[in-house]
């Protein structure tokens, strides 16, 4: 087996932690523009990373140090953008008794969903109508 894949198959499992690292850390990055549900590649991506740099050889430690790098990048702009969104929602409104008017909107009317919307965040969404 080492003669097939160049690599001793602790090594090679180390690189491919490495590689996995690497590409869970890019994904988190993407993951966050979005939603901040890339907390998750991100925290794996960074033990994977500590793992690969750890015990790795040194094309595994190269690979695990981007990893690693990528995924607390990632992870830094998910809790960002998670704590945004936390920040964003307006606490006070959100009862049961606000959140079943939905049920006297007419889904067609955009100016009646954006209005329903509008009193659960503390941004102005009256732009999206135009």
């Amino acid at each position: 087996m080492e003669e097939e894949y160049g690599c001793v198959p602790q090594k090679c499992r180390h690189r491919a932690l490495a590689i996995t690292s690497v590409i869970l850390g890019i994904l988190s990055c993407f993951c966050c523009l979005g939603s901040g549900f890339g907390v998750v590649p991100a925290v794996i991506a960074v033990v994977f990373g500590i793992i690969a740099v750890a015990k790795g050889g040194s094309q595994a430690r190269k690979l695990g140090l981007i990893g690693l790098i990528t995924g607390a990048v990632g992870l830094v702009l998910n809790v960002i953008i998670l704590a945004y969104g936390i920040w964003m929602i307006n606490w006070d409104q959100l009862t049961m008794e606000n959140l079943s008017g939905i049920n006297n909107i007419d889904p067609n009317n955009e100016q009646e969903v954006i209005n329903w919307l509008q009193q659960f965040v503390k941004i102005d969404m009256s732009s999206l109508l135009q």
